[in-house]
């Protein structure tokens, strides 16, 4: 075990090899991206017909997943928050991250009623968040790279808290009865963007750190 990670080092200590390695990420991370946009997210049980079954595609979801700040009067504040903290957080602030998160932490135990029961809403976030985190990691920018890559894993798994959604005008909430293979991807494009950020920060990497 010794030797493997030291190999894993010897790899990483290089500049062509640091190179090689981002790529590598970003690559497999940004496939599994694009590939859970083309699968199922989740599958509802539809009211047209009793017992029918509906499936959501990823790429629906994308571009209509945005909507759910409009849910609650208080989604935008804790939307704002959310972004504020990690803007803050990238930026080095953590004070300010700090304050941001305890904040939205107060919002959601103060108005649980309100907010839980779609507090999941929030995963959409993880979309631009994990798209910053490329372009972060593209330019070396590991710190501020691995805390948008961990924000965004952790929101993708905020959406399995998300019990109903509101997919029909005309019966209203419908109930999530399943995950689909899009979501697992979702998920898995920014655990490895973790991962892979995350073995690129370990210790005993070159003279020349990483001060970004």
């Amino acid at each position: 075990m010794s030797s493997a990670l030291n190999i894993l080092f010897g790899l990483l200590h290089g500049d062509p090899n640091l190179r090689t390695w981002r790529t590598a990420v970003l690559v497999a991370s940004a496939t599994m991206f694009i590939a859970c946009l083309t699968q199922t997210a989740f599958v509802t049980e539809c009211c047209y017909v009793v017992g029918e079954r509906r499936s959501e595609p990823g790429l629906g979801l994308l571009l209509i997943g945005w909507g759910g700040v409009l849910g609650s009067w208080l989604h935008p504040p804790l939307f704002v928050l959310i972004l504020a903290g990690w803007l803050c957080a990238c930026a080095r602030w953590y004070l300010a991250a700090l304050i941001c998160a305890f904040s939205s932490i107060a919002m959601v135990a103060s108005f649980r009623e309100e907010v839980l029961p779609n507090a999941g809403y929030a995963a959409w976030l993880a979309n631009p968040i994990i798209v910053a985190a490329w372009f972060l990691y593209l330019a070396d920018k590991r710190s501020a790279a691995w805390i948008s890559a961990f924000l965004a894993l952790g929101l993708t798994l905020t959406f399995l808290g998300v019990a109903t959604v509101p997919l029909s005008d005309k019966f209203g909430e419908l109930e999530i009865i399943s995950y689909g293979s899009g979501y697992w991807l979702w998920i898995a494009s920014a655990g490895i963007l973790v991962a892979g950020v995350s073995v690129h920060n370990l210790p005993l990497r070159s003279s020349a750190s990483d001060t970004r």
